[in-house]
């Protein structure tokens, strides 16, 4: 039986018109149509592939080539058939060779060879290339035979030297890039395109052996990967296999045997016909994987794997680097942000001396503004005279033998007046290399102590001028000095006093600190006693004497009125003082429950403002039940009280999980989440304007007279408590007339 439709050969070449021309009919293998989806996917590949390519298929190990292998039968003398058996082509050489490809179907790993080949199928035949032997697998995972390429030294050699070119493009194009993902993006669209490949990318390990993030990737003719993916979707064994360092190539993914048919789903929807995943490993953890993808069946190439693993390597080492300098900008910022804090004059120079930094009180001392110089020139311009050249010595003698200096020096101030420093300046030097990178000082204010060592200095000096003349004078001059010093022995007493006043004072500041917010709790307590006397007795007045009073009855409920407001006052008072000292949260507190509550303590105003209330599923999170209702408690109270007249109030509460990443600009919660809750109550009321936002969550504050509607100015203050206490924030916005919506950010724990 002869057949030409053979489709899944491709065009095959001669090869392949031998097998679609050969009658299979009386073969071990049969008809064509009905061989294995693997047999047929290796065939398809093999004979268009462009190296020499030889396949043994099976038990009695039946023999297929493509035309780049006709060649290499030619020398050989072999006239092979379509499926021949292995035993009727190598004859003699068979005892030896099948043991060798039992063994690569056993241990199922392949192996290079620069003359493993030749020595067992024909010696004397010279053939100067690497031959490697590839398990192939069926359907069920078993080694159903061996597939052989021949790769030539000349071929490899311009390949290597065109990777070699592009790996030396890609290290200068790295080179100058600091963003670590714009690194990451360089380097997958040069590698994509070197390579001609449909996708190439990273993608980020979550550390939960679970989830994995493709970053910004390379994509030609295909869609972009971005997202967050699981390593089972993908087969049971590649996260595994990533642990272990190893790098996954997958071919042929649609006829992979190893995989399920779900997993062969999942990579037909993401466009992958055939995948190479190379691990990145740091200190024994995963930290990322270099993809590449091709959206058609894809036989990879030594040359291939090895560009990978260099690319790999190149673009980690360049993507440390860049965060390693992100680090060091940090940290010399954050030195430099230190240096500006201290009272004293702090400087930098790079390793010759030209000036790199010096912080905002030497600029305010000096009064010149900052600006590229040298040590040399700010030594000739701010010290006097006579001490410049003492500096510059010094420093040009410290970079010699590279260790630190001290010099005592005179700085000009902006009033022009010279003040005595102590100027102490170390090298700093490279980490890695040990060499001086840059040199960093202190200048220290001692003018007080020179003056005193000038003092004593002198004095010293008028005593031994006058010991020569009169021991009187010297007696007396003692007794002076001696008074000096017991007067400086005071002075140093009464500092060391003040020191100790001082240090007392920060104690007794801290303890006064730590209880200041009981005091708001005790205070209300005790204020609430007087304030219940007053409604008691203005209640008796009103019963018992209500006709002597006459007009006065009006005065007294005036009383008991300002009286009443006091105490709601006082109540808002001990509540903000209870938030501020318990703030303890770990209980479960179902949102929905505490809204529901609130609902049911409002539910006079709201049937009788015909309110309505919308609300999301709300989310539980861990708190304090008691404060949560006190938060909802006072925004919908609000929401209810601060409506339009005539127009039914409605509010809206809605809830749902965003990322940190989508924090709005200026929404800084004191709870460090990757997910926060995002929780809005929005109504229809009179709104605000927005310039007072800064005001509306401060104690006391008020945008409404007292007459127009009733409170504290306490309620959103205890909001934005209650909220700080669970790590969050609140902010709000509104315009008049238009409503107010009160958004809440909670960490997600």
């Amino acid at each position: 039986m002869h057949n030409t439709q053979y489709s899944f050969l491709g065009p095959g070449g001669k090869s392949g018109q031998r097998i679609r021309a050969y009658d299979w009919s009386k073969t071990l293998l049969g008809n064509p149509e009905s061989w294995p989806l693997s047999l047929k996917s290796i065939l398809g590949l093999l004979l268009n592939a462009e190296c020499p390519s030889f396949l043994f298929w099976g038990n009695e190990y039946a023999c297929f080539y493509n035309d780049a292998y006709l060649p290499i039968l030619t020398k050989l003398g072999k006239f092979v058939l379509p499926g021949q058996s292995a035993a009727e082509v190598w004859g003699e050489y068979w005892t030896d060779f099948e043991p060798f490809l039992q063994g690569i179907r056993t241990v199922g790993e392949a192996r290079c060879d620069n003359d493993v080949f030749t020595d067992r199928q024909g010696r004397g035949i010279e053939t100067s290339g690497t031959f490697c032997y590839n398990p192939v697998y069926d359907e069920s995972g078993h080694t159903a035979g061996v597939w052989v390429t021949l790769t030539y030294p000349t071929q490899n050699l311009q390949e290597s030297e065109i990777h070699q070119r592009f790996l030396l493009k890609l290290s200068d194009r790295l080179r100058s890039l600091t963003d670590p993902a714009e690194i990451q993006y360089e380097a997958a669209r040069a590698l994509g395109e070197q390579l001609a490949a449909n996708r190439v990318g990273y993608a980020e390990d979550q550390g939960d052996q679970t989830h994995i993030v493709v970053t910004r990737n390379y994509v030609n003719g295909v869609f972009n990967l971005e997202g967050l993916y699981q390593y089972v979707d993908y087969g049971p064994s590649l996260l595994a296999d990533f642990l272990a360092g190893k790098t996954v190539v997958r071919p042929d993914i649609a006829n992979d045997p190893t995989l399920t048919d779900a997993e062969k789903e999942a990579h037909r929807v993401l466009q992958l016909g055939a995948t190479v995943n190379r691990p990145l490993m740091k200190q024994g953890q995963l930290i990322a994987v270099l993809f590449i993808h091709y959206e058609q069946p894809h036989a990879f190439t030594q040359l291939e794997l090895d560009l990978l693993e260099e690319t790999a390597e190149r673009t980690w080492e360049a993507v440390d680097r860049a965060r390693a300098h992100k680090a060091l900008r940090q940290s010399e910022e954050q030195f430099r942000h230190l240096a500006n804090t201290i009272p004293q004059a702090i400087w930098e120079t790079n390793a010759e001396g030209d000036s790199t930094f010096l912080n905002q009180w030497w600029i305010q001392y000096s009064g010149v503004p900052y600006e590229a110089t040298t040590a040399w020139q700010i030594a000739t311009d701010i010290l006097h005279p006579e001490d410049g050249p003492v500096l510059v010595a010094a420093f040009k003698e410290a970079m010699r033998t590279g260790k630190g200096f001290e010099v005592e020096q005179r700085n000009r101030s902006a009033s022009g007046e010279y003040r005595w420093f102590l100027n102490k300046g170390a090298p700093y030097r490279h980490p890695e290399t040990g060499q001086i990178i840059k040199w960093i000082g202190i200048g220290v204010d001692i003018h007080d102590r020179k003056l005193a060592e000038e003092l004593l200095r002198d004095s010293e000096a008028r005593y031994r001028q006058l010991a020569t003349h009169l021991e009187e004078q010297v007696q007396k001059r003692t007794e002076e000095l001696t008074v000096s010093n017991q007067e400086l022995a005071r002075t140093i007493e009464q500092l060391k006093t003040a020191n100790e006043e001082l240090e007392e004072s920060n104690r007794l500041l801290l303890r006064s600190n730590e209880n200041l917010q009981q005091f708001a709790y005790v205070a209300s307590h005790d204020l609430q006693e007087p304030l219940r006397k007053i409604q008691s007795f203005g209640n008796l007045l009103i019963r018992q004497h209500a006709a002597e009073l006459g007009s006065g009855v009006d005065y007294v409920e005036r009383m008991q009125a300002a009286a009443s407001r006091m105490s709601i006052l006082i109540e808002d008072l001990l509540a903000f003082s209870l938030i501020s000292t318990q703030r303890e949260a770990s209980d479960p507190v179902d949102l929905n429950v505490v809204v529901q509550t609130v609902l049911r303590d409002l539910e006079l105003i709201s049937t009788e403002t015909s309110a309505s209330v919308e609300r999301d599923d709300l989310p539980t999170i861990a708190g304090n039940r008691f404060q949560l209702e006190q938060l909802f408690q006072n925004l919908l109270s609000n929401a209810l009280k601060f409506r339009k007249p005539g127009v039914a109030p409605h509010i809206h509460i809605r809830a749902q999980q965003i990322t940190s990443r989508e924090l709005p600009t200026g929404v800084r919660p004191l709870g460090t989440s990757e997910v926060y809750y995002w929780i809005s109550v929005a109504d229809n009321g009179i709104g605000f304007d927005d310039r007072y936002l800064d005001r509306v969550f401060q104690v006391f504050q008020r945008l409404h007279k007292r007459s127009d509607y009733a409170g504290t100015g306490i309620g959103l203050a205890i909001c934005e408590k209650v909220v700080a206490n669970h790590g969050g924030v609140i902010t709000a916005h509104s315009q008049p007339n238009l409503g107010s919506t009160f958004e809440i950010y909670l960490p997600v724990i």
